[in-house]
């Protein structure tokens, strides 16, 4: 955790301009935005853990489920994880650690994903591209680049390597447990830690 708080800016504190809003503020509480947004991330990450250890566990026979089961798992691995750096407020893993000012986990994770898994394609592209061409759009797509994309996705998913998304997911969100039991739920708790612990 970054040391200097000089560098810390809250991009979740509203402008106040009016009494009001500042009543409203107090009232919900200084953390209330951060505090809500990784609270619905954590319940989507939850979620998206158990559909992986269904997965491992053989739980899941039928080809059918299956295919149900990981294009949920690469869908929630899309909003989870590779949302466009601008959408600052999404709840992703990585907004979540900037939001606790852990910008270094947050790299970590962006690096996970952007590091090469194909000929010139990042394990964010080859998600991005299954996802958003052809699970939540249709798109048109020429049939050697389906069976490219096909190629690619499978190449990621594959159950007989320890070396797939379902068990890189895993050490993920081990991390994110160790950094919640240790720094606390959300960040109201990881400030009041940290007040604590200055003044213990």
């Amino acid at each position: 955790m970054s040391e200097n708080l000089d560098d810390f800016e809250n991009i979740y504190f509203p402008e106040l301009k009016t009494k009001d809003d500042v009543m409203k503020f107090i009232e919900k509480g200084m953390f209330f935005k951060q505090n809500r947004i990784e609270e619905l991330f954590y319940i989507r990450f939850v979620g998206l853990r158990k559909k992986i250890h269904k997965l491992l566990t053989n739980e899941i026979l039928d080809d059918f489920d299956y295919n149900i089961y990981v294009n949920s798992i690469l869908v929630d691995c899309r909003a989870l994880f590779l949302e466009n750096p601008r959408y600052r407020f999404n709840g992703t893993l990585q907004s979540t650690y900037r939001a606790r000012n852990l910008g270094e986990y947050a790299e970590g994770i962006d690096e996970f994903f952007d590091r090469e898994v194909v000929e010139g394609k990042s394990l964010k592209v080859v998600i991005k591209d299954w996802v958003d061409k052809k699970l939540v759009h249709i798109a048109y797509l020429e049939p050697e680049d389906e069976i490219l994309f096909y190629e690619n996705i499978l190449s990621i998913i594959n159950r007989e390597t320890l070396g797939n998304i379902f068990h890189d997911i895993l050490i993920i969100a081990r991390q994110y447990e160790e950094i919640r039991e240790l720094y606390g739920e959300n960040v109201e708790e990881q400030v009041d830690r940290t007040l604590s612990w200055l003044t213990g």
